[in-house]
């Protein structure tokens, strides 16, 4: 596959002009001049020229498609700083959600030259997963585990607290019902005073109980 026409499918959101122009920039830096060579350099065996810049290797048609690609990324989602301030995180958040050291981060962000291809495509990913599932944010991944077990486990007492509730109310006005067809209206005061009563105290010993696991 021709590789301008694979990144113009990729980015099919960019103009052509810009994509032609981005590759152009690409390959403009791939096929520029070698370095200048290093001065001799006086070693313990003698004076040698360690200009290795002059062994200039030219870059392989692979490396100019990703360094493209890389452009376009740029271009996009903006240098890393800009995308580190989308994410809202710290430069040592940052380090962590790459699994890098934090030296490389900043050395990155000095030169931006020395990012490797994959970092700019892994934070595209990112960026694309928070966009389509917010739950799914970087910051959620440094929360520890026994806290979203505990808010787990808080969801789930409440719902049996409503479900009780709608269970003690229903039953309630269903006994009510009956015993207003049977009896008078002191009958049907004693038992809404006994349900009233059995309510309060079933109510109470749900809260205390998540009082309980809040403060544990």
């Amino acid at each position: 596959m021709d590789p301008e026409n694979h990144i113009k499918e990729l980015f099919s959101d960019l103009s052509g002009d810009e994509v032609d122009q981005i590759l152009g920039q690409a390959i403009e830096e791939a096929s520029g001049a070698p370095a200048p060579e290093s001065p001799p350099k006086t070693t313990p065996t003698g004076t040698k020229n360690l200009g290795f810049s002059s062994l200039h290797r030219p870059k392989t048609s692979l490396r100019m498609h990703y360094e493209a690609e890389v452009a376009v990324l740029k271009k996009t989602l903006g240098d890393l700083e800009q995308i580190r301030e989308k994410l809202g995180l710290s430069r040592r958040k940052m380090a962590q959600l790459l699994m890098v050291d934090p030296s490389a981060w900043t050395r990155w962000c000095r030169d931006d030259r020395k990012v490797p291809p994959h970092i700019y495509r892994a934070l595209q990913w990112y960026l694309e997963l928070v966009e389509r599932s917010p739950e799914y944010h970087p910051k959620n991944s440094f929360k520890p585990a026994a806290f979203t077990d505990q808010n787990a486990k808080l969801q789930e007492l409440n719902k049996k607290v409503d479900d009780k509730m709608k269970r003690l109310e229903f039953e309630m006005q269903r006994r009510l019902y009956g015993t207003s067809q049977s009896s008078g209206s002191a009958g049907n005061d004693r038992y809404l005073n006994l349900w009233k009563i059995l309510l309060l105290a079933n109510t109470g010993l749900w809260l205390a109980l998540l009082a309980y696991m809040l403060l544990k």
